[in-house]
């Protein structure tokens, strides 16, 4: 018994690793590689706003209708596209790896504006503090 599920279990393994070897016929409709990168920065930054305030402090609203809409796709276009690149190894790695880069740029640049108006609105307090306690100064005399 033991050996049919060993024997089942190589079976499997084996299948699963030749099915992975596998490169899809490109789709009709397939996005190319620089639009494939567009689009993917644009779902991460629309699932990871999914959860955050917008500017009427309503949160959960999907956005991935406007960024298909953006891109003139649906959902199917973009899902058959990224099968035929995930099999493809080489070229998913390079969307992948592209779109990991500007997502990290954007976060640096959100990151040095905080820290500017962050640092802004310090220095905004330290001033109004130093007039305060000029005017309480001048209100004592």
């Amino acid at each position: 018994m033991k050996k049919v599920f060993y024997i089942f279990i190589a079976f499997l393994i084996f299948t699963s690793c030749k099915e992975s070897n596998t490169i899809y016929k490109k789709p009709s409709n397939l996005i190319s590689k620089k639009k494939m990168v567009d689009l993917v920065v644009d779902i991460q930054l629309a699932q990871g706003a999914y959860s955050a305030k917008n500017k009427n402090k309503q949160r959960k609203i999907d956005y991935m209708p406007l960024v298909y809409e953006k891109y003139q796709i649906d959902s199917s276009d973009f899902a058959s596209s990224m099968e035929y690149y995930i099999s493809t190894i080489d070229d998913y790695s390079d969307i992948i790896f592209e779109a990991e880069s500007r997502l990290e740029k954007l976060r640096e640049e959100i990151d040095k504006k905080r820290t500017f108006e962050i640092s802004e609105e310090k220095a905004q307090k330290e001033m109004k503090r130093k007039q305060d306690s000029i005017k309480a100064v001048k209100n004592k005399k």
